[in-house]
């Protein structure tokens, strides 16, 4: 299944994610309310197509795909890439 990952900017979200610090006043709320539309509208879009969204990825499209986009440092850094790597995780190779 296509899955989308939102591309944000990194500013403070990092530092306070899922931390003490990550409180409602550091919420923007413009920002909220027009990725909120945003989201839903793109989640509208893909259920309400005829065709699939895009083409199921071998094991080795999405190593290309995850090394690309850079995906491969935040799963280094989450602690996924090892997991990845031996096929515990995601498409068996």
């Amino acid at each position: 299944m296509p899955n989308l990952v939102a591309n944000q900017e990194i500013s403070n979200y990092l530092v306070n994610y899922h931390a003490a610090s990550d409180t409602y006043d550091k919420v923007d709320i413009r920002e909220l309310k027009l990725n909120t539309a945003l989201a839903a509208l793109t989640a509208w879009g893909i259920a309400d197509r005829a065709e699939p969204l895009g083409k199921r990825l071998s094991r080795a499209e999405l190593d290309v795909l995850v090394k690309e986009t850079g995906l491969d440092q935040q799963m280094k850094v989450l602690g996924y890439w090892d997991a990845w790597q031996s096929g515990e995780r995601g498409r068996k190779p």
